[in-house]
């Protein structure tokens, strides 16, 4: 195990995931060809090797070998708003800009056709991740001062076609994660009739990483010459976390080995791509993330509750819809458009991991560059709904505000070669 968490690092070490831009904490960010269309269709897509994050079957559709390394670069613009406290301790500006660091997502991937029938295939990716950074000197940091949730994906893909339309694929993933949540004391908090605590003492500072092996399923049916479908099913995973667990209770400072379990949703995603002629393409997508399992964060030492925290989220949907426009030989013109439902009720919205539905509007273009390669370029904005944010903390302190702005922006490149 540790043999093979070293070839994952070796292979992914700058695959930095601060910041997640589909719903909750869930990633999209995998092929750049597909990030110019909003990733619609992308499960009935096999364009370039890097369509294999989201269907294994597609390997169905390439014959020899493609390789695709994908880098996508995020700029988020989040803001919070808002006022903590009510008036013993005085109300405190809790405003903040910029809580989301911008992230860095490469990927890579390989598919190698073997028969008419058999094709292998394996893929280094990260699904779901996240970052939030108040600072220490955060007038909320007792709600929300760093939170960082951070996955890696290594996956050996095989397909079977049984028939000449049809195409059934497997995933096996050896998933690697890191995840550290960490609130402080804003003021002198009081423990007890006669003890406190001074500023910036961690109220919770749980960080730890672990290993868990999930797969996926995954189809795809060429209906005719012209159109495609495509469905995926990837697995919920419980990702136990086992590290340092240090927290704030009534009675003192607890410091001390634990366990924090991530229970990772389900998502089944559907595909259709249509050629209406050689130079139109049109594709749509229904994704859904079973993120109803995630029900909260506990912290565990001993045996024993430290830690623990209520999200008590939902199942959330993602529509999209895409074309592409082949305007020569060496260049195709994409565009893009989605929506991406927030797994949050209002009622349950926190400053540590916020969240808000998002519209997604993006442009692409591939660029063939002959012997096999091709460069794709895309380019995404997202605008986020403006969401109100209202939370207690277990020492009695209120957040009142919402989130000001959830945009962001995001650059993909990627290359692909096939021979």
């Amino acid at each position: 195990m540790r043999k093979l968490r070293s070839v994952i690092f070796g292979l992914g070490a700058v695959l930095a995931v601060p910041s997640a831009w589909a719903a909750g904490f869930q990633l999209n960010e995998f092929s750049a060809a597909a990030q110019g269309r909003a990733n619609a269709g992308e499960t009935a897509m096999a364009d370039t090797a890097a369509a294999l994050a989201r269907n294994s079957a597609v390997m169905g559709n390439f014959e020899g070998s493609s390789i695709s390394v994908v880098y996508h670069y995020i700029d988020p613009k989040v803001d919070v708003k808002g006022t903590v406290g009510t008036g013993t301790p005085l109300a405190a500006d809790g405003t903040k800009k910029g809580i989301a660091p911008s992230a860095h997502i490469p990927g890579f991937y390989y598919i190698q056709g073997i028969d008419d029938q058999w094709a292998v295939g394996l893929s280094l990716n990260s699904y779901f991740g996240l970052a939030t950074d108040y600072g220490d000197n955060y007038a909320g940091s007792e709600f929300a001062n760093k939170t960082s949730i951070k996955t890696y994906y290594l996956t050996p893909h095989v397909s079977f076609k049984p028939i000449e339309s049809l195409t059934l694929g497997l995933g096996l993933s050896y998933i690697y994660g890191e995840g550290e949540i960490k609130n402080t004391a804003t003021a002198g908090i009081e423990i007890a009739s006669s003890s406190t605590v001074p500023k910036g003492t961690p109220m919770s500072d749980v960080d730890g990483d672990g290993s868990a092996f999930g797969y996926t399923v995954g189809l795809m049916w060429n209906a005719d010459e012209n159109t495609r479908v495509g469905f995926s099913y990837r697995s919920r995973v419980d990702l136990k976390l086992k590290g340092d667990v240090k927290t704030l209770t009534g009675t003192g400072f607890v410091d001390s080995t634990g366990q924090l379990t991530l229970n990772l949703p389900e998502v089944y995603e559907l595909g259709v791509a249509h050629d209406l002629n050689d130079k139109f393409t049109l594709m749509g997508g229904l994704q859904k993330t079973g993120w109803h399992r995630f029900k909260e964060l506990k912290g565990k030492s001993n045996g024993q509750e430290v830690f623990q925290k209520d999200e008590n989220w939902r199942d959330a949907y993602r529509i999209s819809a895409g074309g592409e426009w082949h305007v020569i030989d060496m260049l195709t013109l994409r565009g893009g458009i989605a929506y991406d439902e927030s797994p949050v009720e209002n009622a349950d919205r926190s400053l540590s991991i916020p969240d808000a539905a998002r519209k997604w509007f993006t442009l692409g273009a591939t660029v063939n560059m002959g012997a096999g390669g091709s460069l794709d370029l895309a380019f995404a904005y997202l605008n986020g709904s403006k969401v109100s944010v209202n939370e207690t903390s277990r020492f009695g302190q209120d957040f009142s505000g919402g989130l000001s702005k959830t945009d962001a922006f995001i650059y993909s490149v990627g290359y692909n070669i096939s021979f």
